[in-house]
């Protein structure tokens, strides 16, 4: 079964630059381990499941934006 990009998983190295070391330390922290996707090439190690990447989201604070 392939994993499909975008769906199935992202590539965290493609993500937003300020989101990458958070998303790292939290599946540090949790002890989440990324899909590992060959297509992916150099970033084939790189990857969280899309699953991850919505419960991460859940878990951070977002500004709100100028008043």
């Amino acid at each position: 079964m392939a994993l499909i990009k975008g769906k199935d998983y992202f590539v965290i190295g493609h993500i937003g630059k300020f989101q990458r070391g958070p998303v790292r330390q939290w599946m540090k922290d949790n002890n989440k381990v990324g899909p590992v996707v060959p297509e992916e090439g150099a970033l084939a190690n790189d990857c969280i499941s899309a699953d991850d990447y919505r419960t991460w989201i859940k878990t951070q604070i977002w500004p709100i934006g100028p008043k």
